[in-house]
């Protein structure tokens, strides 16, 4: 299995990397997503501005990355945990109904939710957030958001939301809402930990100030195109 990030891992220099380009991910958000036997970890690292954001699904399978670049979003490993490459399977997998050659995920929504507001509050970690209905089909759910924080996940976590923007607390009782900072804070805390604590919640971190990363957008977009090419070939 593809490695995509690991603990420890040291700043590497930045020569052979000038054809790519570099993110500097300076805040974090984490969310804990539960099952019946166990728990998953959302990590989500923010460039200052949010526009670049790498999400890190820490599973008991592995982990499984993918970066989004404005509205585009890219499946993709690492086997240093800095070098961004597309991959190829999980592209192909999750855009078999595309029907093109395009990199980007195609990550529309078959069931668009219906979201309204209740006008009641709950309090998470001290904070009040507001409740909503959140309803697809025939399934009906609760989110609690701080519709007042500079923090926007509503994106991330719910892309069909439209208009709707804050913090995310909680979406029913399966996902939940763990940190959510800087990312020097979160090595800090991260480090502390004892190796149990660490290895649960499997977020990556590089022992440096700043996480940065390299992706070269365009070579990694041509490369799949071809490699898409040569499979649909007869």
């Amino acid at each position: 299995m593809k490695i995509t990030l690991s603990f420890g891992m040291l700043l590497l220099s930045a020569m052979g990397y000038s054809q790519a380009k570099e993110y500097q991910l300076e805040n974090v958000t984490t969310y804990r997503a539960k099952t019946d036997f166990y728990s998953n970890f959302l990590h989500i690292y923010s460039t200052a501005d949010y526009r670049t954001n790498l999400f890190v699904l820490a599973t008991p399978m592995g982990n499984f990355s993918t970066l989004k670049l404005g509205e585009k979003m890219y499946a993709v490993y690492s086997e240093d945990g800095k070098t961004f490459q597309i991959d190829t399977e999980e592209t192909l997998d999750r855009n078999k109904y595309r029907l093109n050659n395009e990199p980007d995920l195609d990550i529309r929504s078959v069931s668009v939710p219906v979201i309204k507001q209740t006008g009641k509050k709950e309090h998470l970690n001290s904070v009040a957030c507001e409740v909503f209905t959140m309803k697809t089909g025939d399934l009906v759910d609760t989110l609690c958001i701080d519709t007042r924080s500079e923090v926007n996940t509503v994106p991330f976590l719910i892309p069909e939301a439209k208009g709707l923007k804050g913090l995310v607390y909680r979406i029913g009782n399966t996902m939940e809402l763990v940190k959510t900072g800087r990312y020097t804070d979160v090595v800090k805390e991260e480090l502390e930990k004892e190796p149990e604590q660490v290895q649960e919640s499997g977020a990556p971190i590089q022992t440096s100030e700043k996480f940065v990363i390299w992706f070269d957008e365009k070579a990694e977009g041509e490369k799949y195109k071809a490699e898409y090419k040569k499979r649909k070939q007869p």
